[in-house]
């Protein structure tokens, strides 16, 4: 692959370390590994280099998009949006969620670019700073369902 060609792939036992390196949150080694383990992580990775992943998982029976991680030197190039994107397109469903604190605002402006919507607010997980739900809808899942 070329220096400057990124690549989406699914994450294998091989990735976890690098998986592992990019989370600045130790706290959620065993719930990443299991991702990876499992087949819910896909790895974003430009020349051989994994500089993104990001988590699936599901939310009231639809496709929730439970973390993302780009490192550091790597945001704003792009690398969120292809997993995005790609986790979206794997999905193939009319609703995709994702949720992110109200204080990230780099997730808030990403879904906001990407189609995502506020679906709604849960306090008192982080206390004072709410957890916002976005949703996705696919083209024809916006419009309003025609009457029998």
């Amino acid at each position: 692959m070329p220096p400057d060609t990124m690549a989406i792939t699914h994450a294998t036992t091989a990735d976890l370390a690098a998986v592992l390196a990019l989370d600045d949150r130790p706290d959620r080694a065993t719930e990443v590994s299991e991702a990876v383990v499992s087949g819910r992580c896909s790895v974003a990775q430009v020349g051989g280099e994994i500089v993104g992943f990001c988590v699936g998982g599901t939310f009231f029976g639809h496709d929730f998009l439970e973390l993302l991680v780009v490192s550091t030197p790597r945001r704003r190039q792009g690398v969120g949006t292809a997993l995005v994107e790609s986790f979206v397109a794997r999905a193939g469903a009319a609703k995709v969620f994702t949720s992110t604190n109200a204080s990230n605002a780099p997730m808030r402006a990403l879904c906001a670019r990407l189609g995502f919507v506020e679906a709604g607010k849960i306090d008192h997980l982080d206390e004072g700073d709410p957890e916002v739900v976005y949703v996705r809808l696919a083209d024809d899942a916006a419009a309003p369902e025609a009457l029998p």
